[in-house]
């Protein structure tokens, strides 16, 4: 290479250079740049906003669902049509977890998470100009498909534009936003209108992509297209007034782990996954936690908590829906709470102990309804344990399984596979979850609650058992540090100091 092509690539970099001298140099009279980790939540915030767009999706249907099975229903529909309408939002999810994945890397991940909004303002626009059972179908396969680009794309996102020693709490903005968004639909649904109800989601979707424009794309992204200088300005933007000299030092261990990681082919196929002995522990351990997630129980008590509540509930204090509305409350509290610990006590304590806190809540539920079935004695006294055990579950899953599984789905994964990876693991909970929505009711109309709930401890404790063995601790370390414990080594000391640096 000669010298005319050595001066043509360093001409980025001296014009990045002085623009963050002249940042260095103003800084002081300026009163706009705030605090860097400030920053860095504002822009996760807002990317978790989608997710909140995403949960909406899904709880929509719940409050409302007996309107639309009414005599006045705007959409008439026959109970077997209702359940067919619920299921299609887990079609969605087959196809574009894969497609998004290979694009983020192509196209950014910016422009993924914005087509996602688009498909969940076009179902929403689909239901409110077409009345009839075929347009409710297809609005919910949209808004399936941005599920799937949701869950795919925005941990990784969030896990992109964090420092390492935030990176844990930043996460858990995905499943906080997600809770909120569950809590906003069970407040605003038996309240008002069909239509009232879609034309606020529909809003809440046209905000989220208003504010989303004024956000940086992934400096990851810029460097996987060697775009140093575009890299280098999305990163001063999200460390706001940080020294110049350690932006430039963060901005260089990315470049040398991209680097590394993408010294391969070119383009990256579903087989590098499965390449080395990290990338095939990372997967495994991913997949383990995720499929734990979606089969510990959670899909059940918020798509069955209501139902369940209506078991030997003579005499009780709230109602149904009121009981329904405090666990959701709970939850967004919760892993509220649960962001600070994620960073301090580090992942692999948050799983466990929430793996079999769910464990012990899922066994107790299991005891109650087996009795209530095949035992005389009478339980309606004890109909409290119910809404206990679900409360307790709620606490457990929120602080542990919730936001630490994506958070560990940013951090496993190296960048020219995190992408494919993501996708696989956003399928793998997708199946997971279509089996047990509709295996719940089969169970359940065949054997009885309980056989649910039985399912669900063993999930928990499978899950516990795997993490137990298996999961290293990953808080606090940086991308690289983390790979070279997933394949059996120990960071140094250089290491470890840069990344602390």
């Amino acid at each position: 290479m000669d010298s005319n092509d050595n001066l043509h690539e360093k001409q980025p970099l001296l014009g990045a250079q002085m623009l963050l001298n002249k940042r260095e140099e103003s800084k002081s009279c300026s009163k706009m740049i705030m605090h860097f980790a400030t920053n860095q939540y504002i822009a996760g915030l807002i990317g978790s906003i989608s997710v909140m767009v995403g949960a909406t999706c899904i709880a929509w249907v719940a409050p409302i669902l007996h309107i639309l099975q009414g005599p006045d229903s705007p959409v008439p529909m026959t109970s077997d049509q209702t359940s067919w309408m619920v299921s299609f939002i887990e079609i969605g999810p087959f196809f574009t977890p894969t497609i998004s994945g290979i694009l983020s890397d192509r196209i950014g991940r910016k422009p993924c998470i914005y087509f996602s909004v688009f498909l969940y303002l076009a179902s929403w626009v689909l239901m409110l100009s077409v009345y009839t059972v075929p347009a409710l179908y297809a609005a919910r396969t949209l808004q399936g498909m941005a599920l799937g680009i949701t869950f795919t794309i925005v941990p990784m996102y969030l896990g992109e534009i964090a420092e390492n020693h935030i990176r844990g709490a930043l996460t858990t903005l995905f499943q906080t936003l997600f809770h909120v968004g569950l809590l906003f639909e069970y407040c605003i649904g038996p309240y008002f209108s069909y239509e009232t109800v879609l034309y606020v989601n529909a809003a809440l979707s046209v905000l989220f992509f208003g504010l989303f424009y004024f956000q940086v794309e992934s400096p990851y992204y810029y460097l996987i297209k060697n775009n140093e200088y575009k890299a280098l300005l999305a990163l001063t933007t999200l460390r706001g007034n940080q020294p110049a000299v350690k932006i430039e030092q963060e901005l260089r261990e990315m470049k040398a782990v991209i680097e590394k990681e993408m010294s391969g082919p070119s383009k990256v196929s579903f087989s590098d996954v499965f390449k080395t002995r990290a990338d095939r522990k990372a997967l495994f351990l991913v997949v383990v936690i995720t499929v734990t997630k979606a089969y510990c129980g959670l899909l059940a008590i918020l798509s069955y908590a209501t139902e369940a509540f209506r078991v030997n509930d003579e005499g009780s204090v709230l109602g149904p829906n009121e009981y329904t509305i405090l666990i959701g409350l709970q939850m967004v509290i919760v892993v509220g709470i649960s962001a600070k610990f994620v960073d301090s006590l580090g992942r692999r304590p948050l799983i466990l102990a929430s793996s079999f806190g769910c464990f012990v809540c899922n066994v107790l539920v299991c005891v109650y309804f087996y009795m209530n079935q095949y035992s005389s004695y009478d339980l309606t006294k004890y109909h409290w344990l119910i809404f206990s055990c679900f409360s307790l579950f709620a606490f457990f899953f929120s602080f542990g399984l919730g936001p630490v599984a994506l958070t560990l789905q940013s951090e496993l994964f190296p960048t020219n596979t995190r992408g494919i990876a993501s996708s696989f693991c956003a399928l793998s909970f997708t199946v997971a979850s279509f089996l047990c929505l509709k295996l719940y009711q089969v169970f359940t109309d065949h054997y009885g609650l309980y056989l649910n709930y039985l399912l669900f401890s063993i999930f928990c404790m499978i899950g516990f058992i795997l993490t137990f063995i298996f999961l290293p601790e990953t808080k606090g370390k940086s991308f690289s540090e983390i790979r070279l414990q997933l394949s059996g080594g120990e960071p140094t000391d250089v290491e470890s100091s840069a990344a602390k640096s």
